[in-house]
């Protein structure tokens, strides 16, 4: 949000992260309704690397009580001892997170 106040409670900032992740070299698809994130699954399963589907939901939605962690998913499969790790912490977190 923008910093209109001294404090991030302004208005909503308009980041296009579908755009942000073509300029890293991902594929990326953008949807607003459910049929538009059936079509960019389908999509998303023919690329061959990293793919971001950016899905456009209401400011504040789904949210609540959600302020010092998102549940973004860590691969369960990895040669980095790290990554293994982080994924053990993040179902542990995820056990422990109120159902929505």
């Amino acid at each position: 949000r923008a910093k209109e106040t001294g404090r991030l409670n302004g208005s909503y900032m308009p980041i296009d992260f579908a755009a942000h992740a073509r300029s890293l070299g991902a594929a990326s698809y953008t949807a607003r309704t459910a049929d538009e994130l059936e079509q960019a699954l389908r999509q998303a399963k023919l690329e061959p690397g990293p793919v971001l589907v950016e899905i456009k939901v209401l400011p504040g939605t789904n949210t609540d009580s959600y302020e010092s962690w998102w549940h973004v998913g860590v691969p369960e499969v990895s040669v980095s001892d790290k990554v293994l790790e982080a994924h053990q912490q993040m179902r542990k977190n995820v056990k422990a997170a109120r159902p929505y």
